[in-house]
């Protein structure tokens, strides 16, 4: 199951800004605001970027856990399982707690975004290996 869509159906009221974009991502849906990434869906999980000096904070709350998809936690991304957002109350919580940090993240670009691409297809290409010196055999004097 890649996302929820019924949860998705629910969020979509509180996300009609026209600063934000709907985009299929990472195996669910993304939300992006003013090209940032604010609010998402993964599987049955509500994902939040947060501020990340607050991030310790909000792990402490039921229903709330890392953002880890690949074993390897994101700093500032939290996971609130489904009970955490049953209501529509707490919905609009977590969405103007994300929105709130994500409006103040500078405006991607057209031009941010083709470097960013750039940068992360060039690292990702396979470096030469580098050739070891190699060892020069000696004959032994007598």
């Amino acid at each position: 199951m890649p996302y929820n869509e019924s949860a998705a159906a629910r969020l979509r009221p509180f996300l009609s800004s026209s600063n934000v974009t709907e985009q299929k991502m990472f195996g669910g849906l993304g939300f992006l605001l003013n090209g940032n990434m604010s609010v998402g869906l993964w599987k049955e999980f509500l994902i939040l970027r947060i501020d990340p000096d607050s991030y310790h904070t909000f792990l402490t709350q039921p229903h709330v856990k890392p953002f880890d998809i690949t074993g390897r936690p994101l700093s500032g991304w939290l996971m609130i399982e489904p009970p955490g957002f049953a209501t529509d109350a707490d919905l609009q919580q977590w969405i103007s707690l994300s929105l709130d940090y994500a409006s103040a993240l500078p405006q991607k670009t057209a031009a941010m975004k083709k470097k960013m691409k750039s940068k992360m297809s060039k690292s990702a290409k396979l470096k030469p290996a580098s050739k070891a010196p190699q060892k020069v055999a000696t004959r032994r004097k007598k």
